[in-house]
C-alpha cells in the first residue's frame, strides 16, 4: 500500500509529510492518500472517511479524512485573498503561474517553475515517491484537498534529475483561496514552498 500523509491546520499555514510533528498548536485534519493492493478491502479507523472496494480501474486511489487532531487551541491566520504565487526553501525559489483562469469545477495546468540561489533553471530535483514534485492543495474551508503529480514524461530511478518545470493538472471544487504546497527533494534535503491561489466561482 503506497501512501502520501499531510496534515492541514484550518485556513492552512503549515504543512508537514512523514513522521513530522505539527509545527503550530491548533486544530488539524489528517488526510492519507493510499492505493490498495490486490485483494485488500478498504476500511478507516477513526469513522472520519468512508473506506470501500477498489473494483475498477477508476477508483484506483481513495483520500480519507480523518477526525481532527487537536494539538492547541490556538486560531489560524485566515488565507489572503490575494494570489502568493512565489515561495522559497532550502535556497531553491518556486514560481507558480496558470495556463489560464482558475474556475471552480474546471480542469486547470499550473505550472511551477524552479531556479535555484543564482537565479538559474535549476534541473536537480530528485525523485521523491516516484515523482520530481508533489502538490497538494487545501481549500480555506477544510473540505477538499488536490494532491497530484507532474504530467510530463521523466527519467526513473534514484539518479534521474528533474526541473526547472512542473506542470499539474488540477481541478478545485470550491471558490475562494486554495493554500498549495510543492514539495520536493533536492540535494539530498526536502523542501516544501506555499503559495495561496484564489479560485473563481
Amino acid at each position: 500500500m503506497a501512501s502520501h500523509y499531510c496534515q492541514y491546520g484550518k485556513e492552512v499555514d503549515g504543512f508537514v509529510s512523514g513522521s513530522q510533528p505539527p509545527e503550530y498548536s491548533r486544530a488539524y485534519r489528517v488526510r492519507t492518500q493510499y492505493t490498495l493492493a490486490e485483494g485488500e478491502e478498504a476500511h478507516n479507523h477513526d469513522g472520519g472517511g468512508e473506506g470501500h472496494h477498489h473494483d475498477d480501474e477508476t477508483s484506483a486511489a481513495e483520500v480519507i479524512r480523518s477526525e481532527a487532531l487537536i494539538v492547541g487551541e490556538d486560531a489560524a491566520p485566515a488565507l489572503s485573498s490575494e494570489n502568493g504565487l512565489t515561495a522559497a526553501a532550502n535556497g531553491l525559489q518556486f514560481e507558480l503561474s496558470a495556463a489560464e483562469t482558475v474556475n471552480v469545477g474546471v480542469p486547470v495546468t499550473l505550472t511551477v517553475t524552479v531556479t535555484g540561489s543564482n537565479g538559474a533553471p535549476f534541473e536537480g530535483l530528485e525523485p521523491l515517491m516516484e515523482a520530481y514534485g508533489h502538490l497538494v492543495g487545501f481549500s480555506e474551508s477544510a473540505s477538499s484537498m488536490i494532491h497530484a503529480h507532474p504530467t510530463r514524461a521523466h527519467q526513473h530511478g534514484a539518479n534521474s534529475r528533474g526541473g526547472p518545470e512542473l506542470q499539474f493538472d488540477v481541478m478545485f471544487d470550491e471558490a475562494g483561496p486554495d493554500r498549495l504546497f510543492l514539495l520536493t527533494t533536492a540535494n539530498g534535503e526536502e523542501a516544501s514552498g506555499p503559495f495561496t491561489i484564489n479560485v473563481n466561482n
